[in-house]
């Protein structure tokens, strides 16, 4: 038997080792076409559900749908997704001009994309397009808003 350090790289088992399982294996008959076809109809069926499941679980809001959920004045929430094994919401949030909301905490990494208008917190200013990341640990002041804004959020919710 060869010593480790004589290994070949592209060997993958010795001769000796080889040529013991090939007196255990047998061959298997070739398959009547009627029976391969028959296979190979059974498994492109399961392939296509796969696809179809993957399908079902495409979701799409349109920008008219879904429910407004006021949590402060001039301050709305719209859920577009959960994920309940990770505990991680995706919403939008709607701010009119004018609106405070006030300073707060982050338990969990929170990520921010501002869609509309513009927000404030403290010497943190965003406009549209502008992504803002808040660390699990991080504070914010104030949000404030002179021009109304709506944001994209995501985050792990609180427990």
């Amino acid at each position: 038997m060869k010593e480790f350090d004589e290994f070949n790289e592209e060997e993958v088992l010795d001769r000796q080792t080889l040529e013991l399982l090939g007196t255990f294996l047998k061959p298997e008959p070739r398959l009547d076409e009627h029976r391969s076809k028959q296979l190979r109809s059974a498994i492109m069926g399961q392939i296509d559900d796969l696809e179809s499941d993957v399908q079902d679980n495409l979701v799409t809001i349109r920008s008219d749908e879904g429910d407004w959920e006021m949590l402060a004045p001039r301050i709305y929430k719209k859920l577009l997704s959960f994920d309940e094994v990770t505990g991680t919401e995706s919403y939008l949030l709607r701010l009119e001009a004018g609106a405070e909301a006030p300073a707060h905490d982050h338990p969990h990494d929170e990520l921010c994309l501002v869609l509309e208008g513009e927000l404030q917190f403290d010497d943190v200013y965003l406009k549209q397009g502008d992504y803002h990341f808040a660390p699990k640990g991080s504070q914010h002041g104030m949000a404030t808003t002179s021009t109304g804004a709506v944001v994209f959020l995501q985050s792990k919710i609180a427990a």
